[in-house]
């Protein structure tokens, strides 16, 4: 089984929890499947409209746009 993309040692990066669950998790999802999960996202958000973009640019990248 590969390791899940937020765990780092017994601990899970992504969520408030003491231990991985491991793929018993709903978020569980392998390196790869992150990967693809944010291209997939930066490209849902690069088709929006420039103003929509830039305000998450703004609102969650300190203006930069990463996409």
């Amino acid at each position: 089984m590969l390791d899940c993309f937020a765990k780092k040692g017994s601990m899970c990066k992504a969520l408030s929890v003491r231990r991985c669950l491991g793929s018993a998790c709903p978020f569980y999802k392998t390196k790869n499947e992150a990967i693809e999960s944010e291209a997939y996202a930066k490209k849902l958000i690069a088709a929006l409209p420039d103003d929509i973009q830039t305000w998450i640019a703004d609102t969650y990248y300190a203006g930069e746009i990463r996409w």
